[in-house]
Formats: C-alpha cells, structure tokens, sequence
C-alpha cells in the first residue's frame, strides 16, 4: 500500500472514529483520499454527512476515475479538489 493510501486508511480506521463524537455536526472534515481508495469505494466508510472527500491533485481524471467520483457524488458525498488552481481537465 502506498503511503497516501496508509495516511488515509489511517485516519480512516483509527482517527475518525474517535474525532467524530466530538466533532462539531455543523463542520465538515475535508479527508485527503489517493486514487486507489477512490477506487475501492473506501470512502463509504466514513458519514457522508460530515465528510468532505478531497481528490489529491496528483489523481488524473480517467474515465474509471470519473465514474467513481460520479458514483461517490450520487452517494451524497461532497467533492473537492486539493489544490485545484484552474488547470485544464479538471473542470
């Protein structure tokens, strides 16, 4: 696993669970994900409520990676992109 991958696993399984209790409901928690936990739906694990899934800027919009971001959205995820400053194709 890579080490974006472990970072996010990490907050993810460990982190998270015990902010979350005592995380303000009306923030959000802007959680970096890398391409392979795109991927695998990872993101499911984590309430779509208080979760903000940020697409690392070194992911490049492929179509399976385009089909997984609509899919995350379709779920009531919001999206963001890390570090997005206008470049082309990511619109």
């Amino acid at each position: 696993m890579a080490e974006d991958d472990l970072a996010t696993a990490s907050v993810i399984a460990d982190g998270f669970a015990l902010a979350f209790n005592g995380m303000d409901k009306n923030r959000k928690a802007f959680i970096n994900f890398p391409q392979r936990l795109l991927l695998d739906e990872t993101v499911y694990a984590l309430p779509k409520e208080i979760c903000v899934v940020e697409v690392l800027e070194t992911i490049t919009p492929t179509p399976e990676m385009i089909i997984a971001l609509t899919n995350i959205k379709a779920h009531g995820y919001t999206l963001a992109l890390d570090d997005y400053v206008g470049q082309p194709g990511y619109e």
